[in-house]
């Protein structure tokens, strides 16, 4: 067999040449890596718990598309748990000049902890 690279002869069971170092292997024999698909980030987004689902079944099968599961979750958590922080920041400071409103923060506390449980 020859290189297709610099055409030296080689022995037929050789993977790289050894005059050049150019892969042999046909690319039956090589594995494809395959691109995460964005789609699943968008999923994870909306369906958070999907998500992580997803990331932890193809953690070592498919890790990219695994990878893109795990972000679209990430990003969703991390969202939430900021948005509903500064609202909570905001209606605290409101709270201490109007002491009034400092029992209705309670009851938006709650709220907040079922929005970032269940939504």
């Amino acid at each position: 067999m020859y290189c297709k690279n610099c055409g030296k002869q080689i022995d037929d069971n050789t993977k790289y040449c050894t005059n050049c170092g150019t892969a042999l292997c046909t690319c039956e024999s090589m594995p494809i890596q395959r691109k995460g698909n964005i789609g699943w980030s968008v999923l994870a987004f909306f369906f958070p718990l999907i998500g992580f689902i997803l990331y932890m079944a193809w953690q070592f099968d498919d890790p990219n598309n695994a990878k893109m599961a795990g972000l679209g979750t990430l990003i969703k958590v991390f969202l939430k748990v900021v948005l509903v922080g500064f609202a909570y920041l905001t209606l605290f400071i409101i709270g201490l000049f109007d002491p009034m409103f400092m029992a209705g923060l309670i009851f938006f506390t709650f709220y907040a902890m079922l929005f970032l449980i269940f939504i």
